[in-house]
């Protein structure tokens, strides 16, 4: 075989190895490629799949938040005015009162729920009364009332006023809701306060539940 002979059949023998070459490479290729497109296609299945399953778990917690109802909020305060979202005037429950008035000695006395008493209930309003036994020997009273307006409970002081009553354990007529309602038509109008300095009785601030049962 001549030397032209041999370097064709070298060169035929080189090209068909390339070509053997390049086919492996594309089926590598290939391969890794359709690897990599499953691996993604089974990461995504997973991730959406937890994305549903967080809705789920949104959803359930949107029912029995619907089911259940808003949750209790204790021992909220408030000077005056708006007491937020609502269904009724029954969703506020006072339990507390501060006083003000220059005629409170000492000044800002507190009392608890034992000493508020509902007055009226009409529909989207109720009325209170927050009594005080003073050591003067008075009965020292201010009407309240929470409305409902649209969605919305609002909290108002509305007037005051007072009755002779000893500040003695069993002789006061203000220890008891039937004693303060019966007194308080038959009361003496004060002045309205909303300061310490004011003359007269008010309510500096309210204490209440909301939503709770």
């Amino acid at each position: 075989m001549d030397g032209s002979l041999l370097s064709r059949y070298a060169a035929a023998r080189q090209s068909v190895s390339v070509q053997k070459g390049g086919k492996g490479k594309i089926f590598i290729i290939v391969g890794v490629l359709l690897i990599v497109s499953v691996l993604i296609s089974v990461f995504s299945g997973m991730f959406n799949f937890r994305k549903e399953e967080e809705k789920e778990e949104e959803k359930e917690e949107e029912e029995k938040e619907t089911e259940t109802g808003p949750s209790c909020q204790l021992d909220k305060k408030i000077r005056s005015g708006n007491l937020g979202a609502c269904d009724s005037v029954s969703d506020i429950d006072p339990v507390g009162v501060t006083f003000t008035g220059a005629y409170f000695k000492p000044k800002a006395p507190t009392k608890d729920n034992s000493w508020i008493h509902e007055l009226s209930s009409t529909g989207d309003t109720k009325e209170y009364i927050a009594a005080h036994q003073a050591s003067d020997n008075f009965c020292k009273m201010v009407r309240f009332q929470i409305k409902k307006s649209g969605d919305v409970c609002r909290y108002q002081t509305l007037d005051a006023g007072y009755v002779s009553s000893p500040n003695v354990q069993g002789a006061s007529l203000c220890m008891n809701k039937t004693n303060v309602l019966d007194n308080w038509s038959k009361k003496t109008v004060q002045k309205l306060a909303s300061r310490d300095t004011d003359v007269g009785y008010g309510i500096q601030e309210l204490k209440y539940n909301k939503f709770c049962d």
